[in-house]
């Protein structure tokens, strides 16, 4: 079976390597924009959320 010549070789391989360098950058891109997007949804580390805040169920009437 024949092989490839080794400059065709290394030629493929630049062309996946861009290809990942373009991948990965748009990737940044996407993050850098979703960030910006849904920055006011994360607020302060030291900030309790209202949704991660649990109450009993006891401390509720008037379910039953």
């Amino acid at each position: 079976m024949p092989t490839a010549s080794p400059g065709l070789a290394a030629r493929f391989s630049d062309i996946v390597t861009a290809i990942g360098a373009a991948f990965r950058e748009q990737r940044e891109i996407d993050a850098r924009r979703v960030l910006r997007r849904y920055r006011h949804l994360l607020g302060q580390p030291d900030e309790k959320s209202c949704l991660n805040e649990m109450s009993p169920v006891s401390a509720r009437r008037g379910y039953f």
